[in-house]
């Protein structure tokens, strides 16, 4: 009977990894082996450094989140200060002057939540 030699060579690429398989086919037997190296595509490390940014971005954004809103909580009692004590100073600042600049601010910014809140009067949310 004839012996026939098959080489087959396989590549595949699998979440970052690559796999190379090679058989040989020697009468009625064959023989594979295959060897799996780690692979880190462009893409790959795209997918990890965006989802990295991503969490790093979630982080940053409840940083600024908690500090606007507890500026905004100093600002109302700041606020509720310099009115009840006119002749006093809040943030370095003579207590007129303050709420003046606070007034002025909410103007401009009607949308913000310390303007909706000075704009009802003070009153709780």
């Amino acid at each position: 009977m004839k012996n026939v030699l098959v080489v087959l060579l396989l590549t595949v690429s699998v979440m970052g990894q690559s796999a190379n398989t090679t058989c040989n086919t020697s009468g009625p037997t064959t023989n594979c082996t295959s060897t799996t190296n780690p692979r880190y595509d462009d893409d790959m490390q795209s997918a990890r450094d965006g989802g990295a940014g991503a969490g790093s971005l979630l982080a940053a954004l409840a940083l600024h989140h908690k500090a606007k809103k507890q500026a905004t909580e100093k600002a109302e009692v700041n606020y509720i200060f310099c009115l009840d004590n006119p002749k006093s100073t809040a943030d370095n600042l003579s207590c007129p002057v303050y709420v003046a600049k606070i007034n002025a601010f909410c103007e401009v910014k009607t949308k913000d939540n310390l303007c909706k809140w000075v704009a009802r009067g003070g009153a709780p949310k």
